[in-house]
């Protein structure tokens, strides 16, 4: 009974975490600007260099050979302490270092990742609609007329009331936003700081 138990609680345990990570792969935001100028700008050179080598295999110059003569002669002129190769050779190393961060680090959706039990099932809220979902709690209320929800870090709650509501009405306003957090269910926890403010 008891090794029964602990199994479904470890297994459980396991179908959450694996839920987790493939609702985080499934709305990782892609690098797109990247990527695009990363693809054109190796198809542009490979291009080049691909139509060059054909065009003097039969006895033609894709690029006049006037301008690669001057560019290598310029090339050669140039030593490694001058500073426009210092330079250039900063910006080379800054944009692949650049390059490598956005190959590494994960993209960050802008979107809130749901808890689930079930890893073939995937599930996300826009941040607009975890505002407006936590704003309608807030509105519901009883002496609440206005709220405004800001998530980042934490969330905060900025709300209204009328004029002579006790304040006493600031814990079961954020009961409401507790609740609804919870039957939402994002996977990322926040500290959540609720602001009652009378004179609506």
């Amino acid at each position: 009974m008891g090794e029964t138990l602990v199994t479904e609680l470890f297994g459980d345990s396991a179908r959450r975490r694996e839920a987790r990570r493939r609702t985080a792969r499934e709305f990782r935001k892609e690098r797109t600007a990247a990527e695009s100028a990363v693809a054109f700008a190796m198809a542009a050179c490979g291009g080049l260099g691909a139509g060059e080598v054909l065009a003097r295999r039969y006895g033609h110059h894709l690029v006049p050979p006037a301008w690669t003569e001057r560019l290598n002669a310029e090339l050669r002129a140039l030593l490694w302490g001058d500073p426009a190769v210092e330079l250039a050779g900063y910006l080379l190393w800054i944009a692949g270092m650049a390059l490598l961060l956005l190959a590494v680090l994960p993209g960050y959706a802008r979107t809130e990742l749901l808890r689930g039990d079930d890893p073939a099932v995937s599930a996300a809220l826009s941040r607009e609609g975890l505002r407006r979902s936590l704003a309608d709690a807030a509105l519901g209320t009883p002496g609440v007329v206005r709220a405004r929800v800001r998530v980042g870090r934490r969330i905060t709650v900025r709300a209204k009331a009328r004029r002579g509501t006790p304040p006493e009405a600031l814990v079961p306003l954020r009961r409401a936003v507790l609740a609804r957090l919870e039957e939402i269910g994002p996977q990322r926890r926040r500290a959540v700081a609720v602001r009652l403010g009378r004179g609506g």
